[in-house]
């Protein structure tokens, strides 16, 4: 699934859910979706589709981060 899928799939679920009036637990539970990645993925979409038309214009996201060049702290050290 291409990233612009993935915000689509997810804002139709999200759209959906709203609709529902159910809670975001037994929404998931109905569709077998993790309540983790629902709350994650509205959380990222928040405000970011807008509809224009007839269509649903989403936001591309792409991951900035390259975990492996990742520098943290740890007791005080720079850890790389």
């Amino acid at each position: 699934m291409t990233p612009d899928q993935k915000c689509e799939f997810w804002q139709k679920h999200i759209n959906a859910w709203q609709q529902s009036k159910l809670s975001q637990k037994h929404y998931c539970q109905q569709h077998d979706l993790r309540v983790a990645n629902f709350g994650y993925w509205r959380t990222r979409l928040k405000g970011g589709a807008q509809k224009q038309g007839s269509g649903l214009s989403l936001p591309h996201f792409e991951m900035a981060i390259s975990l492996w060049s990742l520098t943290w702290t740890y007791m005080g050290t720079a850890k790389s």
